[in-house]
């Protein structure tokens, strides 16, 4: 941020949803109340805060995109879906964090590329928080399904939650931080459009059964 606001840059930073806390209402919007009871969500919320204060940055213009659970090829390891969907496409054994009968939200990293691409192309998005909405909710075990169709492999898939986490920490350390991240799991937040829709357009939102097949076709090769 230093060195955006001596060269007036512009920033776009690509954050998650965890500063919201636990959800307030069905459909949260960009004015939801930041009261995060974790670790993790305090933390990205001072720094949303550091990087949109205009006093201490007056040459930058900043602006802030969460997104909820994402997946696609170019899912890393430690992205909630980005191990499960490589296993699958091995065809290996994989983990499923948290519980797979409650619906979540996901939005496939190309669209989210696309919408962030919009927004960062309009001055006016400057100097505000955005939500990029995935194209609706889907239960991990749908989404296993539609994964090992589209692998031809069957291998089992296992959730993993608060203990089996904790045990696996103690060899991956960033599954130690995923434990206090759980509640989304249970209780998911859905990040409405509205913002977005009046502002740009129409969300980006590739059907579950396109974009999950497409990312195992893509890690196969």
């Amino acid at each position: 941020m230093e060195a955006a606001d001596r060269l007036g840059l512009k920033v776009v930073v690509v954050d998650g949803i965890y500063p919201y806390g636990r959800r307030q209402t069905d459909l949260v919007t960009e004015e939801h109340p930041k009261q995060p009871h974790t670790r993790k969500g305090r933390v990205r919320l001072r720094f949303g805060e550091m990087v949109l204060d205009r006093g201490r940055w007056p040459r930058a213009r900043s602006l802030i995109v969460r997104l909820p659970d994402y997946y696609g090829p170019s899912a890393n390891e430690a992205s909630y879906l980005g191990s499960t969907l490589q296993a699958i496409a091995a065809g290996k054994p994989a983990f499923f964090i948290g519980t797979m009968q409650v619906p979540r939200e996901y939005v496939y990293l190309p669209d989210a590329a696309s919408m962030i691409v919009e927004i960062a192309l309009r001055d006016a998005s400057y100097g505000q928080e955005w939500n990029i909405p995935g194209g609706g909710v889907i239960a991990g075990k749908e989404l296993v399904r539609i994964a090992r169709a589209a692998s031809g492999k069957r291998k089992p898939v296992f959730a993993l939650g608060s203990i089996s986490l904790s045990i696996l920490g103690l060899f991956i350390p960033v599954m130690k931080e995923v434990v206090e991240m759980l509640y989304l799991t249970k209780e998911p937040l859905k990040l409405s459009t509205h913002k977005y829709t009046q502002e740009i357009g129409p969300i980006a939102a590739t059907p579950f059964e396109e974009g999950i097949a497409s990312t195992i076709q893509q890690l196969k090769k």
